[in-house]
This record gives C-alpha cells, sequence and structure tokens, in this order.
C-alpha cells in the first residue's frame, strides 16, 4: 500500500503529463463504448420496431391448392378458440386481429390502387401526423402520406373518400368514408397505398362473418415466444391449416441487416482496438522511458527492483482507473445529451428517420474497461525489462 501511495503522488509531480496520458484514456474508453453503444441500439432498435408493427408472431391460415379466399380467412369460432388460450399464458400483453383488404380508393379528381389494413385498435396502428386517428366503431379511415398526396389532398376537414373492394362472400362493395388523418410509416414504398379502418366496420362495409386474415400476438417478454408458440401448436393440433410465425422469419432482413452490421462491428472495432492499444502502448512507454533516470535514482537510494516494478504498475493502475471511470461517465453524459437533442438518423429508403441513442450495457462497458485497463498494465512490460536489465549506472546515464 506504501508504494501504491507513492505511485499516486508521482503522478502528479508532472502534471501535465499526467492529465494528457488521462485524456487520451478518457477518449479512447469514450469511442469504444459509445460504438458498442451505437451497434447495440441498431440491433435492439430494429428488432422493437418489427416487433411492434409485426407482433412477436402470427397466425395464419395457410392457402392449400385451389381453396377459396374464404377458407384462408381465420373464423369467428377459430379467433375465440385462439384467444381462450393464449388467455391462459401471464406473458401474452395483447392479441390483435387484422383483416387485410386492397382495392380502389378515390375522389373527385382521382382514384388510386389502396392496400388496407382493418384492425382492432387502429388508433395504436400507427403515427398520425395529421387529423386524429381511427377508433374502433367509426367510419373513418387514415391513408399514407404519398397517397393522401396522389389523390390531391391539401386538407382532411370534410373530406370524404370512395373505395371499392370486394369479397367471396359478399362480392363488390362500394362505400364512402370519412377522412380522419394521414400516416406516415417513415417507408415511401408503403405510404403510397397505406389505409388503415376498424374491423368491425370493415366487416360491415364487405358483408363478411366475423374472420380476420392475420392474428398478431404481443408479449411481454419476446423470449418467450417459441415457448408460447409450441404450446399453442400442440393445442390448436386438430385444428388444420394454421401457421405460426415469429417476427424474425416474417422480416428476414433483419438477419441480413444484421450480418451486414455484424461485419462491419468486426472490421471497425478492430481497427478501432488496434488503434486504441497503439496509443496508449506508445504514450505510456514513452512516459515511463523518460523517468528511467528516476527509476535508478530509487534505486540508488535503496529500492529495490522489485519495489520499482511495483511503483511502475501502481502508477498504470492509477491512470487506468481514473481514465476509465471519467470515460465511463462521460459515455453515459454524452448519451443523455445526445438523447435529449433529438437528434434522428434517416436510413435510405426512409422518408423518415428514428431517434439516435446510445444503448449502453454493462457487459459492453465491463469488455471494453478491462480492455483498456490491461493494455495500460501491459505498457509497463517494456520499462519494467529495462529496469529490470540495466544496473543502477546505466539506469543513471538512460543509457
Amino acid at each position: 500500500m506504501f508504494l501504491f501511495k507513492i505511485g499516486w503522488d508521482n503522478l502528479w509531480y508532472n502534471k501535465k503529463r499526467t492529465l494528457l496520458i488521462i485524456l487520451l484514456i478518457i477518449v479512447t474508453t469514450m469511442a469504444m463504448i459509445l460504438y458498442n453503444g451505437y451497434i447495440q441500439y441498431t440491433k435492439e432498435g430494429m428488432a422493437l420496431g418489427f416487433i411492434e408493427s409485426s407482433g412477436n408472431f402470427q397466425i395464419t391460415k395457410e392457402f392449400l391448392g385451389m381453396a377459396e379466399p374464404e377458407d384462408v380467412l381465420i373464423s369467428e369460432e377459430e379467433i375465440e378458440e385462439i384467444k381462450n388460450i393464449l388467455s391462459s399464458v401471464n406473458d401474452v400483453k395483447s392479441v390483435e386481429c387484422v383483416l387485410e383488404f386492397s382495392g380502389i380508393i378515390g375522389n373527385e379528381y382521382t382514384s388510386e390502387i389502396f392496400w388496407g389494413e382493418a384492425v382492432d385498435n387502429p388508433e395504436k396502428k400507427s403515427k398520425v401526423i395529421d387529423g386524429v386517428p381511427v377508433f374502433s366503431g367509426e367510419n373513418k379511415i387514415v391513408i399514407g402520406s404519398l397517397l393522401a398526396e396522389k389523390l390531391n389532398i391539401d386538407a382532411i376537414e370534410d373530406q370524404y373518400l370512395n373505395i371499392l373492394s370486394s369479397s367471396a362472400e359478399n362480392g363488390i362493395s362500394l362505400s364512402s368514408f370519412e377522412l380522419a388523418g394521414i400516416t406516415t410509416t417513415g417507408i415511401p414504398q408503403n405510404d403510397k397505398g397505406l389505409l388503415i379502418a376498424a374491423r368491425d366496420v370493415i366487416i360491415d362495409f364487405l358483408g363478411i362473418e366475423n374472420s380476420a386474415s392475420v392474428i398478431k400476438v404481443f408479449l411481454n417478454d419476446d423470449a418467450e415466444k417459441h415457448t408460447i408458440m409450441n404450446m399453442l401448436k400442440n393445442d390448436l393440433q386438430d385444428s388444420t391449416g394454421f401457421v405460426l410465425r415469429d417476427w424474425v422469419e416474417l422480416n428476414p432482413n433483419y438477419a441480413q441487416i444484421n450480418t451486414m452490421n455484424a461485419t462491419q462491428y468486426l472490421i471497425i472495432s478492430g481497427i478501432l482496438s488496434v488503434l486504441v492499444f497503439i496509443a496508449l502502448m506508445q504514450a505510456l512507454i514513452s512516459a515511463f522511458n523518460e523517468r528511467l533516470r528516476e527509476f535508478g535514482t530509487m534505486e540508488a537510494i535503496g529500492f529495490k527492483k522489485k519495489d520499482v516494478i511495483v511503483l511502475m504498475l501502481s502508477e498504470a493502475f492509477w491512470l487506468a482507473l481514473i481514465g476509465i471511470v471519467i470515460g465511463v461517465v462521460c459515455s453515459y453524459g454524452f448519451a443523455l445529451i445526445v438523447r435529449s437533442s433529438h437528434i434522428e438518423i434517416i436510413p435510405p429508403g426512409y422518408s423518415e428517420g428514428y431517434k439516435l441513442i446510445f444503448y449502453l450495457t454493462v457487459k459492453d462497458i465491463v469488455k471494453n474497461s478491462l480492455f483498456i485497463f490491461f493494455t495500460c498494465i501491459c505498457a509497463t512490460i517494456y520499462p519494467m525489462i529495462s529496469v529490470m536489465k540495466k544496473d543502477v549506472t546505466r539506469l543513471l546515464k538512460n543509457d
């Protein structure tokens, strides 16, 4: 402990050198932690986005051979059976029935093709950028922003749109719906024809029985999805034609993007680690080599070589500890500033961006901190060899 106290005091004999080394450790610590935080956020944020859109898993009916279109729909009895099974599972947060339909939408100016989703809770479906959401039971619709542009809609008030669609049970259906709002998914290709409505209203409009194209299941914990899916498959084994797919299978581009990000992360983190290692080694080795005469003087007044080595390790320990602690604190501070600044990143092919957030985890912080800490300790190896090989006279001459 006495040598550690001396090591602490030695750091402040040359404050300028010590502060510069600590600053270098702080910067390298922040660079590695924040980069890992950004990579983790892109992965976790993308997963949350897909789950919010498609649910943790979906239940559909398989299209077999030349089956009629209505046979692909999930009937009211089947919906109730599935809901009763899932109601006994604590991890199930909500069950959303979706009826997919398409057709032609138009006004006095023009008409366009649309693809619609009629859901039980349409107010939760997407973000409304103009107007108000649609609620269950309302004879209103929300459309995509680019579809609104194609229909030459400038104002939402008192806007009514004619919808032409068809069903196997009732044939062609035509009705007028009030425009409640305009939404955007951030994906231009989707916003060109998106229409959202209440499922009960669209069922009446199409003249069909209570049914759904898809049942989306949302869970409290995504890790339980496979257990719940297997349980549901066993309970539904007497019912034919059901297909269960989790959000990863429904969004194959998630795995592709993650593979690309993982490759980029491996390359960039490798380069960053090498640069950090070289920078810290160079800075600390140079600092210790400049003090070989000082170490020779310590030996001359009675210190043993092992005492000098412990002293060098203690100084490296204090430098690493101070730099890492401040670096971690600054990383959290920087992440908080970025979060509160509402900085957005717009990916290629998207019309809207997502908020930039650094997802800092204890695992990544510990991993990066240990790497920097052991790099600082390793930087004492070469100066220690010099101290061990040279006698007092050579150390005093710095020869």
